[in-house]
C-alpha cells in the first residue's frame, strides 16, 4: 500500500468528501502532484484540505512545498488548509508486531509575519 493510499484510507474514515488529485503522466512517467505538491484533495462545508503523503521524507517534502508561491497562495486563506502525511513503521514497547504510523505536518503562511508555521500531528483524530 503506497503513502497516498493509506492517508486516503485514513480520510475515509473520517471526511466524506475525499479524493486523488495526482496523475501519472504516461508521456513523462512521472507522477504529478495537483500544483505541485497535493495528492489528495477533501473537504467539508466549511474547509478544503490538500494533503501530501510520503514515506517518511517529511522534512523534504515541507521544504519543497515552502518554495511554492502557489503553497502560499493556497494557505494564506484560514478556509484552506495544506497537510504533509509521513508514514512510518513502528514497534510499540511491549509489542512484537510492527504497525504503520502518521506523522502529520500542518503548513499555513502567515502573510503578516511573511513565514510559515508548523504545527505536528501523531494521528488523523487530533486532526479533526
Amino acid at each position: 500500500m503506497t503513502p497516498t493510499q493509506r492517508t486516503l484510507a485514513e480520510l475515509r474514515k473520517r471526511v466524506n468528501h475525499v479524493a486523488i488529485v495526482e496523475k501519472w503522466n504516461s508521456h513523462c512517467r512521472i507522477r504529478q502532484d495537483l500544483f505541485g505538491f497535493a495528492d489528495l484533495i477533501s473537504f467539508d462545508r466549511q474547509n478544503v484540505w490538500l494533503w501530501q503523503g510520503t514515506a517518511g521524507a517529511v522534512a523534504a517534502r515541507v521544504a519543497k512545498i515552502k518554495e511554492l508561491d502557489v503553497a502560499k497562495n493556497w494557505s494564506v486563506s484560514p478556509h484552506r488548509q495544506l497537510f504533509v502525511v509521513g508514514w512510518r513503521k513502528l514497534k510499540p514497547r511491549g509489542t512484537k508486531v510492527a504497525r504503520w504510523h502518521p506523522r502529520i505536518v500542518q503548513l499555513w503562511w502567515h502573510s503578516d509575519g511573511q513565514m510559515w508555521i508548523e504545527h505536528e500531528y501523531q494521528s488523523f483524530s487530533e486532526v479533526f
